[in-house]
């Protein structure tokens, strides 16, 4: 576009002057200008390309672990199994650390010829942390008493550069895993991004420039509670819903139309009518050929008023339902609302979705075997949901708590399906990396060795001090795995800078026969994956709780 000279000198003005030029300079200067764009603050097109290996920290094959507890049950060689086992091939994922690392990662490195091997990452469905005021904090129990596990140093820093500048922080954060994404999905992939009033404005813009507007597909309404559950004010009306956003990677992608069961009242009000085959409703026939029309009429399908209008029956019991909108109703469907009703699936997992929201969006955008991705995992509802429905799937979380908390959930999802006579699939752990040693431990480097390992000790002294006073423990002596004792229990405390491991287990074990000790707290950062409930049950076999 030919510039006047009045712009040419307004824009010189601005460069010399060093200051940021107005938005009609930009898209007057850029050919590529968009006619509609989201602005921020920092706002850069970089897109991080880093490549970290990643570690296998455990494989999981939880079912075939159990039936070899069963081998001493010698069975023939022509014994039918019905129970479920392992699908050979893939082996699913499930990755603790950031997720931008993760993302980049997967897209850079040598896992993106395994993805592409399995035809590509199809469905993407990602729950970011959209709540402001979100502390990542839990409640658990430990020893009777109820604590609050506060954020690790990740998380904090996770916290800090998602809403520490408000929401120029979020878009930012979210912009580059988007793009990310965008990039690792398969040519006819899908994404939904769930998120609520707080954010879906931004979130629709950020989809638009990353994805196009012309890949938008729907913006789903999912009422999460009912107003009943709300506050109600005199300010607004109350927030029963959250958005999730669909755009899919190009023209390519379709959905399978999905159907919602007919309830009671739509029932009793649409199919008044009834013979000997069973309920049904009557539908003008329209334009049928004479052949189609011959051929009904001699199923007796066909209903002729006295007024010689002809109507078609459509049964109930052959009807698929209603098509799925983009309107779905927890009144409708109880185990719709929020964290999954009260379900057996409810962890008490702060942002839980239900399995059944999450079930509605990988059977619309995804087939059987396909891969799909959670890269804001949480508490797994995601994967759950996608081995239930034999799919492919890799998931990621910053948190541990998270991690454990899937572990869990997705191994007891495999027993279930072990029991039902289901395939499943192994899983294995990944990160990139131990992150927050350094944050706990570090030792002068300009000390002679004897000078470090005394700041060693007293670190570890210090340590050990802080976690007791945090405990509300007494410190004792006389013990060689036990540095306090609270009421009647003795507490031992994990190492500073590794994992509580089944070997320290097993020494606190030994410690507790040989000194009639029947009461044990063992206190960690971390624990080793699956030393719980393991450890536990082998410590209750000896009188140990």
């Amino acid at each position: 576009m030919q510039l006047t000279d009045h712009e040419i000198r307004d824009i010189r003005k601005y460069l010399e002057s060093g200051k940021p030029l107005p938005d009609k300079y930009r898209f007057l200067l850029f050919a590529d200008k968009r006619e509609v764009e989201l602005v921020w603050n920092g706002k850069t097109n970089e897109v991080t390309n880093v490549v970290l290996p990643f570690q296998v920290i455990e494989q999981v094959d939880e079912p075939r672990a159990e039936a070899d507890k069963d081998a001493k049950k010698q069975s023939s060689l022509f014994d039918f199994d019905a129970r479920g086992r392992q699908i050979k091939g893939w082996t699913n994922k499930l990755i603790w650390g950031d997720n931008k690392l993760i993302l980049s990662s997967l897209k850079n490195g040598p896992l993106r010829q395994e993805i592409e091997e399995q035809g590509g990452l199809k469905l993407v469905y990602i729950d970011p942390p959209f709540d402001v005021g979100a502390d990542f904090s839990v409640n658990i129990e430990i020893g009777g008493e109820e604590f609050t596990k506060q954020p690790n140093i990740l998380e904090e820093i996770a916290y800090r550069d998602t809403w520490g500048k408000g929401a120029d922080s979020f878009i930012a954060m979210i912009y580059e895993r988007l793009s990310l994404i965008r990039d690792l999905l398969a040519k006819d992939g899908s994404i939904y991004v769930h998120c609520d009033w707080r954010v879906n404005s931004y979130m629709r813009l950020i989809l638009d420039e990353i994805f196009g507007s012309e890949n938008f597909r729907n913006e789903i309404i999912w009422e999460k509670t009912s107003t009943g559950n709300k506050a109600i004010s005199d300010k607004q009306f109350p927030k029963v819903y959250d958005s999730i956003i669909f755009y899919s990677k190009s023209t390519d992608s379709k959905i399978n139309l999905q159907y919602e069961k007919y309830d009671k009242n739509y029932i009793e009000y649409n199919f008044q009518y009834e013979d000997t085959r069973g309920r049904y409703r009557r539908q003008i026939l329209g334009t049928r050929g004479a052949v189609s029309i011959a051929q009904l009429e001699k199923e007796g399908r066909i209903l002729t008023t006295k007024s010689g209008k002809k109507y078609f029956k459509q049964y109930l019991h052959e009807s698929k339902g209603l098509p799925l909108t983009d309107f779905w109703l927890a009144t409708k469907v109880p185990d719709l609302r929020r964290q999954g009703g009260m379900t057996a699936e409810n962890l008490n997992y702060p942002t839980q979705k239900p399995e059944i929201l999450i079930e509605r969006i990988i059977n619309a955008s995804s087939n059987e075997n396909d891969l799909v991705g959670d890269f804001f995992c949480g508490s797994g509802s995601t994967l759950a949901a996608a081995e239930k429905l034999n799919r492919k799937w890799i998931g990621s979380d910053l948190g541990k708590f998270a991690i454990h908390t899937t572990r869990k959930r997705m191994l007891s999802v495999q027993r279930e399906m072990k029991k039902e006579g289901k395939d499943y699939r192994a899983f294995e752990i990944l990160n990139l990396g131990k992150y927050e040693r350094q944050h706990y431990i570090g030792v002068n480097p300009n000390l002679r060795d004897e000078e470090k390992q005394k700041q060693i000790a007293q670190r570890e002294n210090d340590f050990i001090d802080l976690i007791l006073k945090a405990y509300k423990a007494e410190p004792v002596e006389e013990f060689k795995t036990f540095y306090g004792k609270k009421l009647s229990r003795l507490v031992s405390i994990g190492p500073i800078n590794l994992p509580a491991s089944r070997l320290l287990v097993e020494e606190i074990i030994k410690e507790c026969q040989e000194k009639k000790i029947t009461k044990v707290d063992l206190l960690a950062f971390e624990f080793e994956m699956g030393l719980s409930p393991k450890a536990q049950e082998d410590a209750k076999a000896k009188g140990i709780d």
